[in-house]
């Protein structure tokens, strides 16, 4: 293990026994999106119409760039490779009419490459940004997702795999549309993981009081009226919620000193640092991060997606 995760394991050690640590490690809550600012940028000469060549692709919005940026949108495409590693240029990979099944992810990374436009950067910080997204969505771990809180069919066509905090704010905002997104594709089944946030030790008690929650079938319950829960968190509040879903406090204070349960505690932390989140909320499908805006068209391209899940 790790110097991070001994140092994470003694941060969950300290608040499911009740003490305070000065410091502490553990995952940072993701910003939300920044708007979409129009500044000037670099005048590279592209080779191609976008309007004529890609108006198949309305997702990417081209006729609202203004011409230099639409000029280095087109620019930076045309010089990097087919993101599904095919021989051809990612501009060639998108000028196809069947890119939507051949190959969605470039039309998700040109999506990426717009969003980095709009924010005004060069051309060299762009490529590099465009080079680690896809290097970042290439990743396939292996989440360990046994005891967790989960929703949905046993036989998902779709695992969605969620990290969360229940101290993030962030994560509670998207909860409405996470759960619209469920209502919408009930074949979709969903994994809880617990991301320790800096200074929330409150929220890794109300973590494992849901893994013992799952033990009888109410970790998930517990899991929404959490996420739904507005005020700040105290041991009070937990117990108060514990008692809405059903359950007796007693067997969630139990789950507190619980060897099983620190242990799925521990092997959270491991799973973040293996698959080196950068925030949360962090959505995962089929063993690769993705962002929570392309959740929805991602599962209508894979209505067969199988679970994966050990």
């Amino acid at each position: 293990m790790s110097n991070i995760s001994r140092t994470i394991t003694l941060q969950i050690a300290a608040a499911l026994l009740g003490l305070s640590m000065s410091a502490t490690v553990g995952c940072q809550q993701r910003p939300r999106l920044p708007a979409e600012e129009e500044r000037q940028a670099p005048s590279p000469r592209a080779s191609t119409s976008p309007q004529e060549t890609l108006a198949h692709l309305p997702e990417l919005e081209l006729e609202a760039l203004r011409p230099r940026k639409r000029q280095l949108f087109i620019s930076v495409l045309e010089d990097q490779f087919d993101p599904c590693g095919r021989p051809m240029s990612f501009g060639e990979a998108l000028r196809s009419k069947t890119v939507h099944d051949d190959c969605p992810k470039a039309i998700e990374l040109a999506q990426f490459v717009r969003a980095q436009v709009l924010e005004g950067k060069d051309r060299r910080p762009i490529v590099l940004a465009l080079l680690e997204e896809t290097r970042r969505r290439h990743r396939q771990v292996t989440l360990r997702l046994t005891g967790r809180p989960r929703h949905g069919p046993q036989d998902a066509d779709a695992l969605l795999v969620q990290f969360t905090n229940y101290a993030c704010g962030y994560c509670r905002e998207l909860q409405p549309n996470l759960e619209r997104l469920l209502e919408a594709h009930p074949s979709v089944a969903l994994v809880v993981k617990h991301c320790p946030l800096d200074s929330a030790e409150i929220a890794t008690t109300a973590a494992a009081m849901v893994l013992a929650a799952e033990r009888v079938g109410k970790g998930f319950d517990l899991h929404r009226a959490l996420t739904n829960h507005e005020a700040p968190l105290d041991r009070a509040t937990l117990e108060d919620l514990v008692r809405e879903v059903g359950l007796d406090p007693e067997v969630t204070e139990a789950g507190l000193q619980d060897l099983e349960i620190r242990e799925r505690l521990i092997e959270d932390i491991e799973d973040v640092e293996r698959a080196m989140l950068e925030g949360i909320p962090s959505f995962w499908l089929d063993g690769r991060e993705i962002p929570f805006v392309q959740l929805e068209a991602a599962l209508s391209r894979t209505p067969t997606l199988r679970a994966r899940e050990r």
